[in-house]
């Protein structure tokens, strides 16, 4: 169905993502939820949804969408700063960080429509997809 994954030392599976999330950086495989776990211990953050954006240097780059607890004024290089902080490789840090209120959700309402979150997303920054 999509779902990617591996088997750990004790035997159990461990989902790490889907192949339809995958972001393609510089020609490494990036799973969304490598980037969403740190940014999620925020204290300020409700959720968190990362998605490839186009770029022309590295094919994508990471764009993380926040949903704050409140408007704290927590800012993008704060939010930058406590993703390296908390384990994120310079490689892995988002170059763009949008706070937003919601996310698009599929029609059956229950999940997060990441085509249409990368569209907002591409939108809001200015950006447009790159001719093959």
């Amino acid at each position: 169905m999509g779902d990617m994954g591996c088997i750990g030392d004790d035997g159990l599976l461990r989902i790490t993502g889907r192949k339809t999330e995958l972001i393609i950086k510089d020609s490494e495989n990036i799973y969304p939820a490598m980037i969403e776990l740190p940014l999620q211990e925020h204290p300020a953050v409700q959720d968190v949804k990362v998605v490839g954006v186009p770029d022309a240097v590295y094919g994508e780059e990471l764009c993380a969408c926040i949903i704050l607890k409140s408007r704290e004024g927590v800012g993008e290089e704060e939010m930058k700063q406590f993703a390296n902080d908390h384990g994120l490789i310079e490689e892995y840090t988002p170059e763009y960080i949008l706070f937003v209120d919601s996310f698009p959700k599929t029609t059956n309402g229950r999940k997060v429509d990441r085509k249409n979150l990368r569209s907002a997303a591409m939108e809001r920054l200015g950006l447009k997809e790159l001719d093959s």
